[in-house]
């Protein structure tokens, strides 16, 4: 996309971290953005700071591992702004360190409920809007370089999720029609 004036950004992990300096960043490039996660009042916090830098920003409380939720946040967005333009999946967890043998499935469930399915739930839900409404859109996935390869130690399901993210993020590029891009 080679200009985000008036576009809307929804960007999930928003509030904090990464994804906080993505919303500024594209707010400074003149979007409008909605910024997901699931505290409340790291969102409320997030707002401020960004409208206190004249960016118009709204806040939604969802956890992207529920496909609902995911649904509600972009009734949110296009409820408020019309349309959403990009959505960034940023939003992830890290690993409690543990070897493959000794990890919980618990731990291992949430990796992959967070760091894939609630990345998939964005594609998702957003793809779909977006084919439907037709006009030039962006889906961002963000990985880390573990997406590529393996490099933590003691982190093979965070490292399982990221590869998911780059594999997933291939497969939707060569079938998604032209007018969204996906990176």
């Amino acid at each position: 996309m080679e200009s985000y004036t008036d576009k809307v950004v929804v960007i999930t992990g928003g509030a904090t971290g990464i994804g906080f300096s993505f919303a500024k960043r594209f707010g400074d490039e003149g979007a409008k953005i909605v910024i997901a996660g699931r505290r409340q009042a790291k969102l409320d916090e997030a707002v401020g700071a960004l409208g206190a830098l004249d960016i118009d920003a709204t806040a939604f409380a969802c956890d992207v591992g529920e496909y609902d939720a995911v649904e509600a946040l972009a009734y949110f967005a296009w409820n408020t702004y019309g349309r959403a333009d990009v959505i960034m999946n940023n939003a992830g967890v890290s690993q409690i360190p543990s070897t493959v043998i000794d990890a919980s499935s618990e731990e291992v469930e949430r990796m992959l409920r967070i760091n894939f399915l609630g990345l998939w739930n964005g594609v998702s839900v957003f793809g779909k809007r977006f084919i439907e409404q037709g006009t030039p859109a962006a889906i961002y996935n963000v990985g880390s370089e573990n997406s590529l390869y393996n490099f933590a130690p003691r982190a093979f399901a965070y490292e399982a999720s990221r590869h998911g993210v780059h594999a997933l993020s291939d497969a939707l590029r060569e079938e998604v029609p032209d007018f969204i891009e996906v990176c």
